[in-house]
């Protein structure tokens, strides 16, 4: 299985940018796939995926500011991934 991952900075919903998550990983872990990442500041987070590159990215979850994984199990073993965790204050 391929991954790839960003952390995005793009504003959502407010005039200045949540800050985007550090260290933002992706690995195989049986037949999901885990996402962690270290929390740059109390924000909330949306993960979102896409098989396609730059892709359509499409929202898989909204994360508490408190979490820093997310264990994605909705995926086919074999196929392509490409996540981006994104941040948001409201």
């Amino acid at each position: 299985m391929l991954l790839a991952v960003t952390a995005c900075e793009e504003e959502i919903g407010s005039p200045t940018r949540p800050p985007a998550p550090n260290n933002l990983t992706a690995e195989v872990d049986g037949g999901s796939v885990r996402l962690r990442w270290n929390a740059t500041n109390p924000v909330n987070y949306r993960l979102e995926r896409s098989d396609l590159v730059p892709g359509n990215f499409n929202e898989i979850a909204q994360i508490n500011g408190d979490t820093t994984e997310y264990l994605d199990s909705s995926v086919i073993f074999g196929d392509t991934y490409f996540y981006r965790v994104r941040g948001y204050d409201y």
